[in-house]
């Protein structure tokens, strides 16, 4: 005899439907074992789902976005984030996406998720006025990246030696309704520094 597990609320287990499938069953042979659940511990299973994971674009130091030194960013105008105080200018893509945005100057780049997130990845605070020196971009406009893909590389000395931080930012301008944002106050080894839930 064919066994089978059924796993439904303790309200279902006792339903007419629940019932009915069970007789049908084992008129063809097959037993079906019910494992009840209260209603409280499937809500449980259910919420918080995971949707999509952000990784540090960049090694490096990652920090709560409020410690930028750009009070556009610290004071969250253009959305939550992390700033990362980078050891070189290796910049990343840090979750799957597809290319948005590319600023001309190469110190920015726009990433938007399946989802809808976007996300802004900002090299430099005020290297704009570099206009493009020591910017080398790895991507174009509607191009899909995989987590880890390089983005661009910066000359993270020449911008220092021209008076600019070479702080690199991860700001998510948008997040869909219905999805909460979790940027992580401590990065763990695995360098995951936010999470959307839905």
């Amino acid at each position: 005899m064919l066994n089978i597990a059924l796993c439904c609320s303790a309200a279902m287990s006792t339903s007419l439907l629940v019932n009915k499938m069970i007789d049908e069953a084992n008129k063809q042979g097959i037993q079906i074992h019910i494992w009840a659940k209260g209603v409280n511990e499937i809500e449980a299973e259910t919420k918080d789902v995971v949707e999509s994971i952000f990784y540090a674009p960049a090694e490096g130091e990652v920090k709560p976005i409020s410690e930028s030194s750009d009070q556009t960013f610290s004071k969250k105008i253009l959305g939550d984030g992390v700033v990362v105080f980078p050891e070189n200018g290796f910049v990343m893509s840090p979750c799957n996406a597809k290319v948005k945005l590319v600023y001309p100057t190469g110190h920015a780049v726009g990433l938007e998720t399946e989802d809808g997130t976007v996300i802004l990845i900002h090299c430099g605070i005020d290297t704009v006025n570099m206009k493009g020196e020591g910017f080398e971009v790895f991507v174009k406009e509607g191009q899909q990246v995989a987590a880890g893909d390089m983005l661009v590389k910066f000359d993270k000395e020449l911008v220092e030696s021209k008076g600019y931080s070479s702080e690199i930012l991860v700001v998510f301008t948008e997040v869909p309704t219905g999805n909460v944002l979790k940027i992580n106050e401590q990065i763990p080894a695995d360098r995951v520094i936010a999470e959307i839930e839905k």
